[in-house]
C-alpha cells in the first residue's frame, strides 16, 4: 500500500498556520557572475578627475594666499597652510566618497566626485585661512577690547603692542638702560614719537611706489585725497596703533593704523583702510604704504 501526501485539505485549500514568502534570489551561474561585476574603471577615472580638481584649487589658494598675507609669519607660511589644508581636505571627501561607492557596490557619477573635491577644498581653505589670520586677529581684538597690554622686555616678530588712551600706564615704565620689564616698550614708543622723515623718502620712494600715479602695478596705491603726511604722524605718535617688530629679520618696527575711510586701493582697486609704517631703530622711516 502506498501513501501520498497532498498538502492540500478536501477543499483543495493549502493547509497550515504560517505561510513564509521569500523574496527570489540570484541563483544561475550567469546572474551570480553579473552581481560580483564592479565598475573599477569608472571608479579610478572618477577619483583621478575629482583629485585633478583638488590640485587646480589647491595651486589657487597658493596663489591667492601669497598676496593676501603680506607681513610677519603667515606671509611666509600662508601659501604652505592654506595649499596644504586645502589639499587634505578636497582629497579627504574624493577618497570618502570612493569608499562609499565601493561598499555599496555602485559608482556615484563623475559631478558627485568633482562636487566632493570642490567642497572638501574650501573646507580646507577656509580653515587654512582662519589659522593664518589668528596672528592678525590677536592685537586687533586687543585693541578693540581696550584690555591692558603686558609689557615684556623686546620685541619678537610674533610679538603685538597696542596703545591706546591708556598713555600714562606706558609712560610708567622705565626707559632703556634704567631697568625694569618695560624699558624696550617705552623706547619704541619713544623712537615713533620723535620719528624722522626725510625729504628723499616723502618725495621719491614713497610717491614712486604707492604713490596715486605710482607705474608700479603689483603695489598698493595712496588715495589722492588722503594726507600722507598726516596719516603717518597720526600712525606713529596717536593712540590707536598696533606696533610690532620689522619682518624677516630686519631691523626697526612697523606701524599700523587703521581708519574709518580708505587710505587707498590694493593692485585690484579694492579699498584699503590701513596704512602700515616702518621705521629703524633711529626712528626714521623707511617707507609708508596701505597695507593690502
Amino acid at each position: 500500500m502506498s501513501f501520498e501526501f497532498n498538502g492540500l485539505s478536501r477543499s483543495g485549500v493549502l493547509c497550515g498556520e504560517d505561510f513564509i514568502r521569500y523574496r527570489p534570489f540570484k541563483d544561475s551561474p550567469e546572474e551570480i557572475l553579473a552581481e560580483e561585476e564592479f565598475d573599477w574603471g569608472a571608479l579610478w577615472r572618477n577619483v583621478a578627475i575629482g583629485l585633478g580638481f583638488v590640485t587646480l584649487v589647491t595651486g589657487a589658494v597658493a596663489y591667492c594666499a601669497t598676496i593676501a598675507f603680506t607681513g610677519g609669519a603667515s606671509a611666509v607660511f600662508a601659501p604652505y597652510v592654506m595649499g596644504g589644508l586645502t589639499a587634505v581636505g578636497g582629497s579627504w571627501l574624493v577618497v570618502s566618497q570612493a569608499e562609499k561607492d565601493y561598499a555599496r557596490g555602485e559608482v556615484s557619477g563623475t559631478m558627485t566626485y568633482i562636487n566632493s573635491a570642490l567642497a572638501g577644498s574650501a573646507s580646507g581653505a577656509l580653515a587654512g585661512y582662519a589659522f593664518c589670520m589668528a596672528p592678525y586677529a590677536a592685537p586687533a581684538l586687543l585693541y578693540g577690547t581696550g584690555a591692558a597690554v603686558t609689557v615684556t622686555a623686546g620685541l619678537s616678530n610674533s610679538d603685538y603692542y597696542v596703545k591706546n588712551n591708556q598713555v600714562a600706564h606706558f609712560e610708567q615704565v622705565p626707559r632703556a638702560g634704567e631697568g625694569g620689564t618695560g624699558s624696550k616698550f617705552q623706547e619704541v614708543f619713544d623712537l615713533a614719537d620723535n620719528y624722522t622723515l626725510s625729504d628723499n623718502t616723502f618725495n621719491n620712494h614713497i610717491p614712486d611706489r604707492h604713490g596715486p600715479n605710482s607705474s608700479y602695478g603689483n603695489k598698493s596705491h595712496f588715495n589722492l585725497d588722503f594726507d600722507i603726511i598726516d596719516g603717518i604722524n597720526s600712525t606713529l605718535t596717536g593712540s590707536n596703533f598696533v606696533v610690532g617688530s620689522n619682518t624677516a629679520g630686519r631691523e626697526g618696527y612697523i606701524f599700523e593704523q587703521t581708519f574709518t575711510n580708505p587710505v587707498g586701493v590694493n593692485s585690484k582697486g579694492k579699498p584699503l583702510y590701513t596704512l602700515k609704517v616702518v621705521i629703524d631703530e633711529a626712528g626714521n622711516i623707511i617707507t609708508a604704504f596701505p597695507k593690502k
